[in-house]
């Protein structure tokens, strides 16, 4: 079997959806489970390469495939888009790609692929935030990701070090170097003209004229068999981030923060974290913070003088324990005295009635003695 058989070589990605396939005729995996995990936004500064601008994302970033860990190693935004959607003349106006490498095997690597339209919507911020300088309002990658979308799964080339210019060099396609396993968003998202252009004039892609820029572009629809043997449907990707998102307050939870250097007594404040101390609600250092807060506790307890449910637990414990020991106690010195002191008491009774020793000697014989011995009771009994 030829190793095409199992993967779509460079001519082929990326894909072109033919225009008549049903998304709904591809097999989904039922079994799959993708989860992306973002809890920080990255700096996003840009670098320019050849397929557009390298993204300066947050490297914490993991995508989780069927529980296998994958970390981020690349965040690279094209323009135009590389893959075309079913019923497009060209792909869209830019995609989204991030890069990911198994934790366990670095030969084994994963990209998730968001197309790019242009128009409003709650993904428009995180391009807008895009090489803007520091700032702690950037979204995090998690907000890129369409709602409610679907992806197309698909082992195919790498499309690193491929351009329009040179969409199939020899080097990293006669045979395929490198196979990356797509999830391709069949939703795309969306980014403001204004962004596009401004970003499209960092990357020097306006000014390339009359050169085939960007990443490379499919010629041909893909076969409509082949996509339905190769590709699988993939109902959700799972997102795992803050509230941060679409929140008005600037602070970042402190279980979110892992590398960065803190100045507890200017960054901190309650649970929050101001990077450089923007926007802090108070001047109080950490310490401050902690000291009120014990403080604030302490005078609460001191001010509520009422019983609470833990004084009638308590209260309640030590009578039944007190109880359930008096009974223990009894039941064991009653079994101790009847099999260990057998008869005791009838014992005790034979001493009860005292004898004198006048009433033994009435009751004694009277016999003479013989010459010289006296008689038995005068030996129990002398006379004075």
């Amino acid at each position: 079997m030829s190793i095409e058989d199992n993967l779509f070589t460079c001519g082929e990605t990326p894909i072109w959806i033919p225009s008549t396939f049903d998304e709904n005729a591809l097999p989904k995996c039922i079994s799959c489970t993708v989860r992306l995990t973002a809890k920080l936004a990255g700096p996003g500064n840009v670098n320019t390469r050849a397929e557009g601008l390298l993204l300066n994302e947050n490297p914490t970033v993991t995508l989780a495939l069927n529980g296998i860990q994958h970390s981020l190693v690349e965040t690279i935004l094209t323009f135009p888009g590389a893959h075309r959607y079913k019923g497009r003349p060209n792909p869209c106006v830019a995609e989204l790609f991030l890069y990911f490498q198994n934790t366990r095997d670095f030969t084994q690597h994963a990209c998730v692929a968001i197309p790019l339209d242009i128009g409003k919507g709650s993904t428009n911020r995180y391009f807008s935030t895009l090489d803007t300088g520091i700032r702690n309002d950037r979204p995090t990658v998690a907000s890129v990701f369409p709602t409610e979308s679907k992806y197309l799964l698909y082992k195919g080339a790498d499309l690193r070090g491929r351009t329009g210019d040179d969409p199939r060099p020899r080097a990293l396609c006669e045979p395929v170097k490198k196979v990356i396993t797509y999830y391709l968003a069949l939703t795309p998202s969306l980014i403001l003209a204004k962004d596009l252009a401004r970003l499209q004039a960092l990357s020097g892609a306006a000014d390339a004229v009359g050169k085939a820029t960007g990443p490379p572009k499919p010629v041909s629809e893909v076969v409509q068999a082949r996509l339905l043997r190769l590709g699988t449907l993939v109902d959700e990707i799972k997102i795992d981030t803050t509230s941060d998102d679409a929140k008005t307050d600037a602070g970042i939870s402190t279980n979110a923060m892992k590398c960065y250097k803190l100045d507890p007594s200017k960054d901190i404040v309650k649970e929050k974290v101001y990077v450089g101390g923007v926007d802090r609600p108070g001047d109080r250092t950490l310490a401050e913070e902690l000291a009120k807060a014990t403080t604030q506790f302490s005078e609460d307890e001191a001010s509520n003088g009422s019983i609470k449910p833990g004084d009638i637990e308590n209260t309640l414990g030590i009578v039944m324990g007190v109880i359930v020991g008096v009974v223990v106690c009894a039941v064991l010195a009653y079994l101790l005295w009847k099999h260990v002191f057998t008869n005791y008491l009838q014992t005790q009774r034979l001493y009860n009635v005292p004898i004198s020793a006048t009433s033994i000697t009435e009751s004694l014989p009277k016999v003479s003695g013989i010459a010289g011995i006296p008689s038995i009771r005068t030996i129990f009994c002398p006379s004075k």
